[in-house]
Order: structure tokens, then sequence, then C-alpha cells
């Protein structure tokens, strides 16, 4: 908002490209004006009916919409995560035997807060990146499908981010042949985790 001269104020709403000139507190009239302009210019106050200097009125362009990272986005939907596997808070663990391939199917998806544990199938969907999260978002890593899959035991495994870490790391974790409860996944090192 600028006051232009006595009585006169101007308005500007950067966010719907708006302009607005008052008289002594009374609307005369509300300009549109493109949405590529970063600047208010002078001929709006002379369309409006008078000769004053809007130069000093400006719009930063508008800051994009907010999103969350991490684990917040996964349950929002946002950034490209698509929920495959929950298990119900509490002592349980996936009933699931297929070493994160994503061949197991049970439960009836309901979102990340739902009352029973589930898993789709996911083995023919293309995908990067595994995010691992307990249900209160406070613990969760995110790690590239290569750390994931493979044959390993306590061996180095890349994650990208974390909930302890903004940088990448490594943790040691297990991916055995015959141990279908495997992979065991921590965001540190296995051992330490446990």
């Amino acid at each position: 908002e600028q006051a232009v001269d006595e009585g006169v104020t101007v308005t500007v709403d950067c966010h719907k490209h708006t302009m607005e000139l008052r008289l002594l507190q009374k609307h005369l009239v509300t300009v549109k004006y493109p949405s590529d302009w970063g600047k208010v210019y002078p001929a709006f106050a002379s369309a409006a009916g008078g000769s004053y200097d809007l130069r000093d009125l400006s719009c930063a362009p508008p800051p994009p919409p907010p999103t969350e990272v991490g684990c917040a986005a996964a349950n929002l939907g946002q950034r490209g995560w698509r929920l495959v596997r929950h298990v119900i808070p509490g002592n349980t663990w996936h009933q699931a035997t297929d070493q994160l391939i994503g061949t197991d199917v049970y439960g009836r998806p309901n979102g990340p807060r739902s009352p029973a544990s589930f898993s789709v199938k996911y083995i023919d969907s293309n995908y990067d990146q595994f995010m691992f999260a307990t249900g209160d978002c406070e613990k969760w890593l995110v790690a590239p499908k290569t750390s994931v899959f493979g044959w390993y035991s306590n061996a180095d495994r890349q994650i990208l981010k974390s909930s302890v870490s903004d940088v990448p790391y490594k943790a040691r974790w297990y991916r055995r042949t015959n141990d279908k409860e495997d992979p065991w996944i921590t965001l540190r090192d296995h051992s330490t985790s446990v």
C-alpha cells in the first residue's frame, strides 16, 4: 500500500495481480494487470484518472506453494511418493515375505493412518527410491532402489536423506537370500539400532 497524494491510496495485490485506487477511503477503481509484470506501471494511475507515480510499487514473484519434505510429503502424496505398505502401530511387523520386491498383497489400502496393515503390488511400478518411515514421521529415510536391492550382510548401503541427516550417508544393513524377514533397514548401522 502506498499513499501517493493527500487522500489517495494505492493498494497492490501481488497474488491477484490487481491495483486498487482509493480517494479519501472511497474505492474508485480496481484494475487487473498482467501476471508477468514485476512492477505496477504509472499508466494504471492515469487510467484510473490521475497521474500518480507508482514505480515504487512492485511485486516480487509469488512464492511457490509450500510443500512438505520427507515423510510428511509422502503422507500427503507429494513429490511422486506412493504408499505401498503399511503396518499398524505396536509390536507387530509386516507380514510380507517378498523382501520388498513388491509381490505380497494383503489388507485394504487405506492411507498412512489406516487402522489395519496392508501391502499392494508394486513390482511392475516404475520407481527409483524407497522411503521407510514410522507412522508419526518421527523417523524416516529415503534410499535409492539400488541400495535396498541386492544381497548383502552387514554392508554399507546408501541413504539419500533421513530424519537424522539432510545429506547422503551410509548405514550397515542386511538383505540375505534365505531370510524372508529381510531386509533390515535402519537409520544407523543395524548392529547399533536393534
